[in-house]
């Protein structure tokens, strides 16, 4: 894997520039899955025996890969993965070869690193609690700045042109330029009304360049975009794999087995999460096309569809447990990471 080997500026989000792992574990664990791709797991056991490994760590990895279908992945026993030292919360890889001996997904989580022709560009998945946390109590507007030379190589590299929709390409200035416009935009939000307008254009006319005049609907009725049949059977499916403790508690999924698709309604979003839904979304902003393989304009419609599941989970978990919708918030970010919205 090659770290940087055109020496190119490196960038990420200010929000997250001080970001460390806190070892919360719950990338190490359902539903999260590591992909081993090809080579990977000679490399490892390559980097284990340079640093004279215990022989019992070399014979776990030689044993904890699986295949399924086309993929080959790290066992899981009990919903963990086989790899976990659980009494010292860390991964026993790391703690023998360093970074070195890791897969390409265990090194860069939670970043999405990725090499554009002007530079290697690192976004930030939700799905980590710390980042989530960081995002929470982040200030000011979306932008990249400079960041240090990384240990964490792209995952892919990306050409001069993006879809902007399927079957219309754009130039990395066109990109550059909507970015703009929409982490602008979303650095403005400081109503409910104005973030569900936000959310419903970006959801129904993702290519404009034109803030809507006015309140957009008065009825706001289209930001609250239909959590579909798809949606709810997969989030069932997922959260039945977890363990009862960390992060995704049981009472998240008996929760979730009570939720129904319904038809769109005025949101009655709690006032204090316009702000953080807005940064949410414009985390979304960053991650179309460039890191999620989308078009540009369906990245933006999935990152609407997630910022409206998590503001109605967060409500519908504050509801449940009787507790502050700050609360559950957290919560609800996080199984709203782990559900790819259709669009």
């Amino acid at each position: 894997m090659e770290l940087n080997p055109k020496s190119l500026p490196v960038c990420q989000p200010s929000w997250f520039a001080t970001y460390e792992c806190q070892r919360t574990m719950v990338c190490c664990q359902a539903p999260w899955r590591v992909v081993v791709l090809d080579g990977e797991q000679q490399a490892m056991d390559t980097r284990l025996a340079t640093v004279d490994a215990p022989p019992e760590l070399r014979a776990r990895l030689a044993s904890g890969v699986v295949t399924r279908g086309n993929s080959r992945l790290l066992k899981q026993p009990g919903g963990a993965c086989s790899l976990l030292d659980r009494s010292e919360r860390a991964c026993s890889l790391h703690a023998s070869g360093g970074l070195a001996a890791l897969t390409l997904a265990c090194r860069n989580f939670p970043r999405s690193v990725v090499e554009l022709p002007t530079g290697v560009e690192i976004g930030f998945t939700t799905g980590c609690p710390t980042v989530t946390a960081m995002l929470n109590a982040a200030s000011g507007p979306f932008e990249l700045v400079a960041a240090a030379a990384t240990g964490y190589p792209p995952r892919i590299r990306v050409g001069d042109e993006l879809e902007l929709v399927r079957g219309r390409s754009m130039a990395l200035a066109d990109l550059f330029s909507r970015r703009a416009f929409w982490w602008q935009w979303l650095g403005a939000v400081d109503t409910t009304d104005a973030l569900a307008t936000v959310l419903a254009t970006a959801y129904r006319s993702p290519t404009t360049r034109v803030v809507p005049d006015g309140d957009g609907d008065r009825g706001l009725a289209a930001a609250r975009i239909r959590l579909s049949t798809a949606q709810l059977e997969l989030a069932t499916s997922v959260l039945a794999t977890l363990p009862s403790r960390g992060h995704y508690r049981a009472e998240l999924r008996r929760t979730w087995r009570a939720l129904k698709p319904r038809e769109a309604s005025d949101p009655t979003w709690d006032p204090s999460l316009v702000q953080v839904a807005a940064r949410l979304m414009a985390v979304g902003v960053q991650l179309a096309a460039v890191h999620d393989g989308r078009t540009f304009a369906a990245g933006l419609r999935a990152a609407a569809q997630r910022v409206v599941l998590t503001l109605d989970l967060a409500h519908r978990f504050a509801a449940e447990f009787d507790q502050p919708v700050a609360d559950t918030w957290p919560d609800a970010v996080m199984v709203g990471s782990n559900l790819v919205a259709p669009t």
